[in-house]
């Protein structure tokens, strides 16, 4: 089965509370492949992932615990050009899923996703 690069941005409790104070739009970026039988059914599963994430996420770090990562408000897409642009060592650290499974979110055994556009894992688009 094909493999798709599913690509999301969010806010943390933290950048949600102080963008709009100071004018941010401070996001954060991950990905994870997912495997599927076509771009389509990747991305509609890679928006309930973004939504599971983001919802564990603002229950651990103590976020308002009505905030829903929406894909209206979020920039998510599949890239199909980055995996071309990466070495095998650095997209073998890229987690790999089906549609239907999540992943753990332990940052030990098996980071849930890896950020792919920054060492900090900050993008600001302000």
């Amino acid at each position: 089965m094909p493999r798709f690069l599913f690509v999301f941005c969010y806010e943390t409790p933290d950048e949600l509370a102080t963008n709009p104070m100071y004018g941010w739009e401070e996001e954060e970026t991950k990905a994870l492949f997912i495997e599927a039988r076509d771009e389509g059914e990747a991305l509609r599963w890679g928006r309930e992932v973004a939504r599971a994430f983001v919802w564990t996420l603002f229950q651990r770090e103590g976020g308002p615990p009505d905030f829903e990562w929406k894909p209206k408000c979020y920039r998510h897409w599949i890239d199909s050009d980055l995996p071309s642009q990466r070495g095998p060592e650095e997209l073998a650290l890229i987690p790999s899923i089906r549609v239907g499974e999540l992943l753990n979110d332990d940052g030990k055994q098996s980071p849930f996703l890896l950020d792919l556009t920054s060492p900090s894992g900050r993008v600001r688009n302000g």
